[in-house]
């Protein structure tokens, strides 16, 4: 689908291809010029209805379409553009989708097939990543298709668990790792308003595969073959907003040829890869140098290829970045509190990514572990890296990733006190790309009051959130904010208002009393005014 320049009328695409399959009881000719029995009679009858309980129908002009003579086992293809004024649009905030069903009526048969789709268009404009005309942000994960007990093959009740934590951690994105993603998942990420960038399964196929190396020419047809694939089963889906040809990935002639080959067939998406040639990706020896990709596709990005990304003219991605199971496992598995300074981390690098307009968004790597049991025992897969172990339980990690990506910022200070007759005044800042405030459940309570407001503050726009409590004493008391969104937390903060009283423990440090230390081969002592903790040198824990 397209939009006109104002992206409030579009143009719906229709590819049909029909075959007659009508039985003879001679053989074919071998000629293609031999006549055969034809179909002369044949045409089809589009219609269109939103998608979901209303089913309200759509009226579109042409609906019905006559076929040319059908030969036996000719195949011919229609392509069709048919207006739609003022459609509803699909984007991740406001997922609308719409059916299109097609009945066939040929030879006093009828035959009927239906496509789900939604309005979206996508496009790169002055180094920005647009959809229906808005610039968007990528807040993602990656994922794999992984089952501890079924191994590569997901039941539907654990997709919609993935997506559940997608949509927990206040991710609008995310992608297979490494393999094209089930169809099914695909679908729900229709449904959920879920980013997806398409990615066949030829990472790192020339290596395992026996060519030699990605530009061996006898690879090229075992590349293009799986994006040829992605592109045919995958073409319709709205949240399927790029085509990624691979990942890790060296890029020679044969992507090349691929690229030119996906841009011929669908011009509607912007292509990348990983790796992408003008990263300088350190893991493959790539220098930077231009692309001929749409936008930049990199893995874990250095300080280098951060400041390349901040200088670039082009969007860049991190398609993968900030694994909190890559640095140092063993530590993380002895030292917890590992886990919050990570989130510190993440939350800083979060900051910088969204504050550089050339960055499309980046993609925290990954939501789920990649394991699973065989019968024998044995555990396969590739790592026990994610955010959510194999049975999709919430590792500390995900509640980190969940803050940083909020689309709801609220400056983490105390607030001033309102001067008399004026609301209490909360500056927030609206991080979504499509939504206004006004869209989001704003509850808020202090001491015994409650209640509820509203924000009128526009997509990627600062605001103030006012509050008109009863009580006039407010000094030393403490805001409760929650923000919800279809009954769903999206983000909770707690303020204090006016100064802000010291804790009895922050008293005591600042005391000047010191905390003595004594260490032996089994036990470390900490002891201070009031207390005294043994801990155990060989578990970690306070035995005492």
């Amino acid at each position: 689908t397209t939009f006109d320049r104002e992206y409030r009328n579009a143009t719906m695409r229709v590819s049909i291809d029909v075959i007659n399959e009508t039985p003879t009881k001679e053989p074919l000719p071998n000629s293609p010029f031999a006549q055969t029995p034809s179909i002369k009679d044949a045409e089809f009858t589009l219609s269109l209805r939103e998608y979901g309980p209303s089913g309200k129908a759509v009226a579109i002009t042409p609906s019905t379409v006559k076929m040319p003579a059908l030969a036996v086992a000719e195949v011919v293809s229609q392509e069709i553009a048919i207006p739609v004024e003022a459609p509803k649009k699909w984007d991740a905030e406001h997922p609308n989708l719409y059916v299109l069903s097609c009945e066939l009526k040929a030879g006093g048969h009828r035959y009927t097939t239906q496509r789900r789709f939604g309005f979206r268009q996508t496009e790169i404009k002055e180094g920005q990543v647009l959809l229906n005309g808005q610039p968007v942000r990528l807040r993602g994960m990656t994922r794999e298709d992984t089952d501890p007990l079924t191994g590569r093959t997901i039941s539907m009740e654990v997709h919609k668990k993935d997506i559940e934590w997608l949509k927990y951690a206040n991710c609008n994105n995310t992608y297979t790792c490494a393999f094209l993603p089930d169809e099914e998942l695909v679908n729900l990420c229709d449904e959920a308003g879920i980013y997806v960038l398409d990615e066949p399964g030829t990472c790192w196929l020339p290596g395992r595969s026996g060519f030699a190396g990605y530009d061996d020419p006898k690879a090229l047809q075992y590349c293009l073959q799986p994006v040829l694939e992605m592109i045919e089963r995958d073409r319709s889906h709205p949240s399927v907003i790029t085509w990624m040809l691979s990942d890790e990935t060296k890029v020679g002639k044969n992507f090349f040829e691929i690229l030119k080959i996906t841009r011929a067939i669908d011009p509607s998406r912007p292509v990348h890869i990983a790796y992408d040639p003008a990263s300088g990706a350190e893991e493959v020896e790539l220098e930077p140098v231009p692309s001929m990709f749409d936008f930049g596709s990199w893995h874990y990005p250095t300080k280098p290829m951060f400041e390349h990304a901040a200088q670039s003219k082009r969007p860049v991605l991190f398609d993968q970045s900030a694994c909190p199971y890559f640095a140092d496992l063993p530590e993380l598995n002895c030292d917890p509190g590992m886990h919050e300074q990570w989130g510190r981390e993440y939350a800083l690098f979060w900051e910088k990514v969204w504050n550089t307009k050339s960055i499309f968004g980046a993609q925290v790597f990954n939501l789920n572990d990649d394991q699973y049991l065989h019968p024998s025992g044995l555990v396969s897969g590739n790592g026990d890296w994610g955010l959510v172990d194999p049975w999709r339980r919430a590792k500390p990690d995900l509640y980190h990733v969940r803050k940083a990506h909020s689309p709801v910022k609220v400056p983490d200070l105390p607030l001033s006190l309102p001067t008399a007759s004026q609301p209490l005044e909360v500056p927030v800042e609206n991080r979504y790309d499509f939504s206004n405030l006004s869209e989001v459940r704003i509850e808020w309570s202090l001491g015994d009051e409650s209640g509820t407001v509203e924000a009128d503050v526009p997509p990627h726009v600062k605001g103030i959130i006012s509050i008109r409590p009863k009580s006039k004493d407010l000094n030393g008391k403490t805001l409760s904010l929650k923000f919800l969104r279809d009954n769903r937390l999206v983000d909770a903060y707690k303020l204090p208002i006016g100064e802000v009283a010291e804790s009895a423990i922050a008293a005591k440090n600042h005391s000047g009393k010191r905390v003595e230390l004594a260490q032996t081969d089994e036990t470390i002592t900490a002891r201070g005014e009031g207390f005294e903790w043994l801990v155990s040198r060989h578990t970690g824990q306070i035995v005492k």
